[in-house]
């Protein structure tokens, strides 16, 4: 099932302390890190956001083939930092993923 982003709203597993509570979310980023995060999820990619201790969250990109975290951007939980937070993940990712020749669901 391919995800798609609509109205530049990401769509994001958010992991909530203290048991990592599950619950699907949006953020809305800017219209080019859209396209680029939509060019991820098409490679069968999601994107996960955990609550740390302190005010930081974690930002990560995650393959659930392999289950495992493939990229990861650590920044503070107020919502601007989030938004650059993730901006900085998606251009990197993105980047490595097309020097790399990434294919759906994994890395080559």
């Amino acid at each position: 099932m391919t995800v798609i982003i609509q109205n530049n709203n990401l769509p994001i597993m958010n992991f909530l302390p203290p048991n990592g509570k599950q619950i699907p979310g949006f953020i809305n980023i800017g219209g080019k890190a859209a396209i680029l995060a939509q060019e991820i999820l098409d490679k069968g990619y999601v994107f996960e956001m955990e609550i740390l201790r302190g005010r930081e969250i974690s930002l990560t990109i995650a393959d659930k083939i392999i289950e495992d975290d493939v990229d990861i951007e650590i920044t503070l939980i107020a919502e601007r930092h989030v938004k650059i937070g993730l901006d900085i993940l998606i251009n990197r990712f993105h980047e490595h993923m097309i020097s790399i020749g990434a294919r759906a669901g994994g890395v080559q």
